[in-house]
């Protein structure tokens, strides 16, 4: 959406919170992929956001459940309530918003700082607090640091993050613009007759934004809801080499190796004796 020409001065746009990167953006995409390939299900793999996005997505409906064969989540969850994340800072932001409503205009220039930072990350300033909120620099190359410094952020309506502190500030999770918790969502659409498709959590050990601790949490609160739960850690305590940081799923020195064949493992499985491919 930072792309968009329009985003900026659409004022539609300019409000946009998880629900409208939901129902807009997110069903869009999955419609689009289900046309072009003919296929009747996908695999989602989702990351921090992404991956919850993913994990609502079958909510919205039995049918938008049968379009998903499972889902995989990397540095994610639907709850984060008493977990310690540094998402605690954006509390704050719930509370103006309610007060004064004009805020929601405003957009946060998380591109922009990321972009600055760039010039001091890889370079092993542990010693900076939030040198770490990304990845483990242990974990990751320094040129890949820089790299996801410059490239990888853009600007957000703050209309987003209010939305998303709804996953720190409520014991149920995430909720939607009305204050129903996605959780709920699920539950409903499982009394529709629907179900919500296997479900894998990946933690990693040092992630400021998504602990071990909300993993696992998530998973308590779905297991009644899924197909199957499957949840897995990755760091020293759990056998790699290093610890894994919030982006480390994805750009970790061994990432390839200690992460992805688990993966691939759980998306075999998930497929089971059926043919994906047919349409």
């Amino acid at each position: 959406l930072s792309f968009h020409p329009d985003f900026f001065e659409n004022p539609q746009l300019q409000h946009w919170d998880f629900d409208d990167y939901l129902e807009k953006d997110f069903v869009k995409a999955v419609e689009f992929i289900l046309s072009f390939t003919g296929a009747r299900q996908l695999h989602t793999l989702g990351h921090s956001m992404g991956g919850l996005l993913s994990l609502c997505y079958p909510a919205l409906s039995p049918a938008t459940a049968k379009q998903i064969r499972s889902v995989t989540l990397m540095g994610s969850t639907i709850t984060y309530f008493g977990s310690g994340t540094t998402y605690q800072k954006v509390i704050p932001l719930y509370t103006l918003a309610k007060l004064f409503p004009s805020i929601a205009e405003i957009f946060i220039p998380h591109g922009l700082v990321s972009q600055v930072m760039y010039l001091i990350m890889g370079r092993n300033l542990t010693f900076l607090p939030f040198y770490s909120f990304q990845c483990n620099s242990l974990n990751v190359e320094p040129a890949i640091v820089r790299k996801l410094y410059r490239f990888g952020f853009h600007t957000i309506p703050l209309m987003l993050l209010v939305s998303l502190a709804s996953a720190v500030r409520k014991r149920n999770g995430m909720c939607d613009r009305n204050r129903r918790p996605y959780v709920e969502h699920m539950q409903s659409m499982v009394n529709e007759g629907g179900a919500m498709p296997p479900i894998l959590l990946l933690g990693g050990e040092v992630d400021q934004q998504c602990p071990t601790c909300a993993v696992d949490a998530t998973a308590v609160k779905l297991k009644p809801l899924a197909k199957s739960i499957k949840v897995r850690h990755f760091g020293k305590s759990y056998g790699e080499e290093e610890d894994y940081g919030h982006f480390d799923f994805l750009v970790g020195r061994n990432a390839e190796r200690e992460v992805f064949p688990t993966i691939v493992e759980f998306l075999i499985e998930s497929d089971g004796k059926d043919s994906f491919n047919t349409p």
